[in-house]
């Protein structure tokens, strides 16, 4: 499975991938993971975007998006964090994984 591969290869990397239950059947178009905590997340995505990989952030904070901060004024830390912490990956069959992964760690080259 390409959920497998990239969580195999990413954590290595420091990635951490979204959890998927065991034996939960998923049908995905793209996967979640947690940046490593040295790598800003979105000029990873714009070097992937150089490298022709598509990429995008993670998840949002309803807490956090400008109607609930007017209202509340209570962004939740967590879900805060992980809004700017998270970048999505695509994941479809016929994903050349190997070249997923090595732009990922040539777009980490460049940003260290």
């Amino acid at each position: 499975l390409i959920w497998n591969q990239l969580t195999n290869i990413l954590g290595d990397l420091g990635f951490k991938s979204q959890s998927v239950g065991h034996g939960i059947r998923f049908s995905a178009q793209s996967l979640v993971f947690q940046v490593p905590e040295m790598v800003d997340r979105d000029d990873l995505i714009n070097q992937l975007r150089l490298l022709d990989v598509e990429a995008t952030l993670g998840t949002y904070s309803l807490s956090g998006t400008k109607f609930n901060r007017k209202k509340y004024n209570k962004p939740q830390p967590v879900s805060w964090r992980l809004q700017n912490s998270t970048i999505t990956l695509p994941c479809y069959s016929g994903l050349p994984v190997d070249t997923v992964v090595s732009a990922i760690k040539e777009a980490l080259k460049e940003l260290r």
